[in-house]
């Protein structure tokens, strides 16, 4: 795997893990580039261009992002709705950074919420760009491609489409039928506390550490449980857990 694609996807990926199981909920798309701004000066992000030959491509937005005390760490790359030339400028982008030529190697550069789900509202839209395996942006999308989303706020933040074409692993045609197991197999990518409590019981772990575990499980049920309520995916995900009962 070449180091940009390598750097960006364990980055994209591993932000919003440790965001979903801190309980803190990010936009994935904003209504236009003064929003995107907006909400990236408020949380004290840097804001980085991604240019070729002059030609601004996107922006890198990156810093910490704060989950109480703690610092969680943001990199995200963002596109305009309208560039139709991202995934190339991308890697000339990149490949200049480090001085050969690189590709995506059996992945893609995909928008995280599907710009045929969003342009009628949002003509101008910014749109979080993630790293996914070859083929499944275009399987999620035909699934929910009748699904036109209606913002209600400036941003969308993350929803099914965008936890599917990263989290799940597409081994067949899917179909909206079966969503409800496409989420239960995504949110086996998040941490699970039946191992917490089993390291916990043997004494490999503190009471403390268990606690925190159980609390990032307890947060990335809630989270699944919430953007699959549409889908009546009733008792799919593992159960929220009682700390206390340690």
């Amino acid at each position: 795997m070449v180091v940009f694609e390598a750097m960006h996807e364990q980055s994209s990926g591993l932000d919003f893990k440790t965001l979903i199981e801190a309980n803190v909920s990010v936009p994935i798309a904003f209504k236009d580039l003064v929003s995107l701004k907006s909400w990236s000066e408020s949380n004290n992000l840097s804001i980085s261009e991604i240019d070729d030959d002059n030609d601004k491509i996107g922006l890198i937005i990156s810093g910490d992002i704060s989950s109480g005390q703690d610092k969680l760490s943001y990199r995200q790359i963002w596109v305009d709705i309208n560039n139709d030339k991202y995934r190339e400028q991308l890697i000339i982008t990149a490949s200049n950074v480090f001085g050969k030529r690189l590709t995506f190697n059996g992945r893609d550069a995909d928008h995280a919420v599907g710009r045929s789900r969003i342009k009628a509202a949002w003509p101008n839209a910014w749109i979080n760009l993630v790293f996914v395996e070859r083929g499944i942006n275009r399987s999620v999308g035909s699934m929910l491609e009748r699904s036109i989303l209606t913002p209600t706020e400036d941003y969308v933040t993350l929803n099914s489409e965008a936890i599917l074409k990263m989290f799940f692993e597409k081994t067949e045609r899917l179909s909206v039928i079966n969503i409800c197991s496409y989420l239960k197999e995504a949110r086996n990518a998040f941490i699970v506390a039946d191992d917490t409590i089993s390291r916990f019981k043997i004494g490999e772990i503190s009471l403390a550490h268990a606690k925190w575990e159980i609390n990032m499980h307890n947060n990335a049920t809630a989270f699944f449980e919430k953007i699959s309520e549409k889908y009546d995916c009733e008792n799919c995900f593992p159960e929220l857990i009682d700390s206390f009962s340690l």
